[in-house]
């Protein structure tokens, strides 16, 4: 996309162009703000926005679409690099569930022709057949649906919608641990810190999103599992904590977020501020001083006085000058002067 746009315009059209929507983006962030930011305070359990007792939906949208824009990379290049883990692990899979070093294309093939005869295919046959569907057919499309959905004009104003695919993405991952009679929590862990670090998903939908997987997970866990029960519940319990202990980060990591956020907007509208008092005293100086003598005083000089080895005064007097300004405007005065 950066390729098109410079072709079509030239480095510094671009350039200029990108700094116009970087100042239309901050112009939008201020005026979110209301003048009277003193009143402004953040709920630090409901990570909201507030104004007088009253919600402040301005500044929250402002905020969603910083965060959408601070996480836009950092979400491109984990989804990029959960593709590449994926497809890398096809080789892991096809070591776990085999024994030989038949490939996958002669296992598909035996298990369509026990299929035509009636008889069950070889367990491992199985697995190794129904593995990679879940690969390919659930959680790498889950993760380019991710992937595609953040160069969409969408996700700067509901980034929270993300929350689908990963959903797919993490359903996926819990079927995989679940069927590949591996049930260990790690994958869904790694999912669990995903969406709370790596996405600007809010802390809420984030934990509803989790709870789900976590449920999903052990309802499939305690059903499908051959495993001692004792183990089970270790593994629940782990995962529990893991989960507390992440969401605790993630809130934590929110509320720094929207504190360092409210903290620039003021800035930046103090700033602006700032400048346009600087302007009128500039102006209120050059209308009463000479500009050499109001530059030495804005550089920080405070006499100003300068020496001449020798000087000549002359003392004189304008003829009718009293009669000549009673006709003209005191501007025209000041100009001719």
């Amino acid at each position: 996309m950066s390729s098109v746009l410079s072709a079509a315009n030239p480095p510094e059209e671009t350039g200029k162009n990108a700094y116009n929507s970087v100042r239309s983006r901050h112009r939008r962030y201020d005026d979110a703000l209301p003048k009277d930011h003193t009143n402004v305070s953040i709920k630090p359990l409901m990570l909201q926005y507030w104004y007088r007792h009253k919600p402040l939906q301005s500044l929250e949208d402002a905020f969603v679409m910083r965060n959408a824009c601070r996480y836009l990379q950092l979400l491109r290049v984990c989804a990029w690099l959960l593709v590449a883990a994926n497809v890398a692990f096809l080789a892991y899979d096809v070591l776990r569930f085999r024994d030989d070093r038949k490939t996958m294309v002669i296992l598909i093939v035996i298990r369509c022709v026990h299929a035509d005869a009636g008889v069950a295919a070889p367990p491992f046959v199985h697995a190794l057949t129904t593995i990679p569907l879940f690969r390919f057919c659930v959680i790498i499309p889950a993760t380019m649906l991710m992937i595609a959905f953040t160069y969409s004009q969408r996700y700067m104003e509901h980034p929270n919608w993300l929350v689908v695919p990963c959903f797919l993405f993490g359903m996926g991952m819990v079927a995989y641990s679940v069927i590949g009679d591996d049930p260990g929590y790690g994958t869904l862990a790694l999912m669990i810190v995903f969406c709370y670090s790596f996405t600007p998903i809010s802390f809420f939908v984030a934990s509803g999103l989790s709870c789900t997987l976590i449920a999903t997970f052990v309802t499939l866990l305690f059903y499908f599992s051959d495993k001692p029960r004792e183990e089970l519940y270790t593994v629940v319990g782990m995962l529990l904590l893991f989960w507390v202990a992440v969401a605790f980060v993630g809130h934590n990591l929110e509320r720094s977020l929207r504190v360092s956020f409210l903290d620039e907007v003021i800035v930046r509208r103090q700033r602006d501020q700032l400048g346009v008092e600087k302007r009128l005293s500039d102006r209120l100086l050059a209308n009463m001083l000479p500009k050499q003598i109001a530059a030495q005083l804005k550089e920080g000089r405070h006499v100003v006085a300068d020496e001449f080895e020798a000087v000549t005064v002359l003392f004189c007097e304008i003829c009718d000058w009293s009669r000549v300004t009673d006709a003209v405007s005191a501007d025209n005065v000041r100009c001719g002067w």
